[in-house]
């Protein structure tokens, strides 16, 4: 090879070097960059899809409340397993066993009335500056079992004579037409036949219902941690909240006001009062701009994404949110608050 080839071969750029550290580098950071940006995206989607889920199953579980009313003729009651703590799910009397619910057919002066008004014990709480949410006497009329209860017949219970009993008169999913206290009609050939096993566990008796929700379908979990602890549960695991309340009768012929209403403070609230100067209200929970809320009787609660529905006690909020809340001035626990309700799903119907 002559010395004129060999020039050539270099000025054509032939010839190869490795990448300089620098380039290594810099290499490296885009392809971490790249790598975050999309576990990022990854979780935002996750994210979305949970949220789209959730608002999803809160509409199926709304339709199927509608659903069992017209069925039935009641809406499902509440079960008194927020009211007081420790409140037995079941409660029995003499040979009979009952689910342990919130009467809604007494008078305007019962016990069961005066609670479902905000009046009772515990009282509904009222809203201040500096606690807006009512989050130090958080509104108890509310329960996470009745939705499975009545709307899955997914609880049995042993009777007085210790026989597996199931407490809406047939096994695993399906109820019984329950009464306007929300006690469930047990036919008494269902009873006998439950109490002497020399029967056929086959027959049943009486006109059976439900269940109004298809857990098998996906759309919505059930929680089982025991025989009286069944719950529906969102994609984050955390079990629905069902509400129920009492709207308070204008006096003489005064027109009802929006206090009347007496609606829970987590489902919607009067964004007039001056507690919540400075907060600005969502339009869907301000009962001044929703109609819905006017004429509402009951609604269904999910926590959303971040599990905290924004009334829990200030150490438990923290660990839901991921922060110490437990000594927090007032002010960042109130805005701890409003984050955490921020994305609650909520559903009312009459």
């Amino acid at each position: 090879m002559n010395r004129r080839h060999i020039k050539r071969l270099r000025s054509t750029g032939t010839t190869r070097r490795g990448f300089t550290l620098l380039e290594m580098i810099v290499s490296i950071l885009i392809l971490g960059l790249l790598a975050g940006l999309v576990v990022v995206g990854a979780r935002h989607v996750v994210k979305l899809a949970k949220s789209t889920a959730v608002a999803q199953q809160s509409r199926t579980i709304a339709e199927a409340i509608v659903h069992f009313k017209n069925e039935t003729g009641i809406l499902p009651p509440l079960v008194r397993d927020q009211q007081v703590a420790g409140s037995p799910v079941v409660v029995t009397s003499g040979t009979d066993t009952y689910v342990n619910v919130i009467r809604f057919d007494q008078g305007p002066t019962d016990p069961d009335t005066m609670f479902l008004r905000g009046m009772g014990s515990p009282p509904a709480p009222s809203p201040t500056a500096d606690d807006p949410y009512g989050a130090s006497g958080p509104d108890k009329r509310y329960s996470e079992r009745s939705l499975a209860i009545y709307l899955m017949g997914a609880m049995d219970t042993l009777d007085l004579y210790n026989n597996m009993l199931p407490l809406d008169g047939v096994p695993g999913l399906g109820l019984y037409k329950p009464y306007a206290d929300g006690h469930f009609d047990i036919p008494v050939s269902v009873i006998k036949h439950a109490k002497d096993p020399a029967n056929n566990p086959s027959v049943r008796a009486g006109q059976t219902f439900g269940p109004y929700v298809n857990v098998s379908s996906g759309k919505v979990t059930l929680s089982d941690t025991d025989e009286h602890h069944v719950q529906l549960v969102d994609p984050n695991g955390v079990a629905y909240r069902y509400y129920r309340w009492v709207h308070t009768p204008p006096v003489g012929s005064n027109p009802p006001s929006v206090r009347d209403l007496n609606v829970p403070l987590l489902v919607g609230r009067d964004a007039t009062l001056p507690a919540y100067a400075g907060i600005v209200v969502p339009p869907d929970r301000d009962v001044n701009r929703n109609p819905a809320l006017k004429t509402a009787a009951w609604a269904v609660v999910a926590a959303g994404r971040n599990k905290a529905f924004g009334d829990e006690d200030p150490a438990t909020l923290g660990r839901l949110l991921g922060r110490d809340l437990a000594s927090a001035p007032a002010e960042v626990l109130r805005q701890a608050r409003i984050e955490a309700e921020a994305d609650n799903v909520i559903e009312v119907g009459q």
